[in-house]
């Protein structure tokens, strides 16, 4: 992976405490990793070349145990979708509105089920898939302080004739992603929230 020289050359002035102080958001910066216009995160290309092999990476080794597609998803879609669903309340002001009917796409449940139900004749054909994505949306704080929020994440979906099924698959996706994670974290925990309806890993 390159990094562009003049970045490495300021990098390099640095002082070991100058490094030590340094936040990961400033040591990636000085690595030319990304730059920033009015708050907004501009990749440049270390960055996307990461992204790009971990993005193989996650592809080439989960097809290995698991029947798996990647989707690509707009990002605007039509807000009739979450009024179907009726989680449109739920979301509220977390709402991204590109209009009066649209809004940048905050997750994808909704937009999943579209392409299933579009595509899909029956539950044999169903195939599970996946997204890595930069999601975009506004975080309302306890103190009704509203922040706009954008970060990438993977996510899974799957519908299955069972719940013995889709409890297999769980497994399956719990047993590889805390192992990803952990691989990725060293020492750091790693943390899996479960729901009714979904489970999210992470870095805590």
């Amino acid at each position: 992976m390159r990094v562009s020289t003049s970045n490495l050359s300021c990098f390099f002035r640095k002082t070991f405490d100058d490094l030590y102080q340094m936040s990961t958001d400033e040591l990636l910066k000085n690595l030319g990793f990304y730059t920033k216009l009015s708050g907004r995160v501009i990749k440049l290309h270390p960055w996307v070349n990461l992204e790009e092999r971990i993005s193989k990476y996650i592809h080439d080794s989960l097809s290995k145990i698991v029947d798996l597609e990647r989707i690509e998803l707009p990002f605007v879609w039509p807000l009739s979708l979450w009024k179907t669903s009726g989680r449109i309340e739920k979301f509220g002001d977390e709402f991204f509105y590109t209009g009066r009917n649209e809004v940048v796409l905050p997750t994808s449940e909704e937009a999943f089920l579209h392409v299933v139900s579009s595509n899909i004749k029956n539950y044999r054909s169903v195939t599970a898939h996946y997204i890595i994505k930069s999601k975009f949306f506004r975080d309302v704080t306890p103190k009704n302080i509203i922040r706009l929020r954008e970060f990438s994440l993977i996510e899974v979906y799957g519908i299955y004739p069972s719940e013995e099924e889709k409890n297999k698959y769980l497994r399956i996706f719990d047993s590889y992603f805390e192992s990803l994670l952990k691989t990725v974290a060293g020492k750091e925990p790693v943390k899996i929230n479960k729901s009714d309806s979904y489970v999210l890993y992470g870095i805590a």
